[in-house]
């Protein structure tokens, strides 16, 4: 299962980046609070990315999210990414 996530001018309809994610889903996605950074978790797997560009810099597997995830949050500075998936805290 491939998501596709793209990223749209403010004015435009053609996409400026692309990339496939294999997510399994995008359920939840956040922004960090200077903008840099995206954060995109699916019912597989969790990826952090540059948002100017959508380079994947980090991805990590998660166990049991048959649920999926519910919250996905950057600290205030911006330094840590959590999220939550089942009953367990990443």
């Amino acid at each position: 299962y491939q998501d596709v996530l793209r990223r749209y001018p403010a004015e435009g309809d053609e996409p400026v980046a692309e990339v496939q994610l294999d997510s399994g889903a995008i359920n939840r996605l956040a922004v960090s609070p200077n903008g840099e950074w995206l954060a995109a978790v699916g019912c597989k797997r969790f990826f952090l990315l540059r948002a100017a560009t959508l380079e994947v810099v980090a991805s990590s597997a998660h166990r049991a999210l048959s649920s999926g995830a519910f919250a996905l949050a950057f600290a205030p500075d911006g330094a840590t990414v959590a999220y939550t998936a089942g009953r367990e805290l990443f």
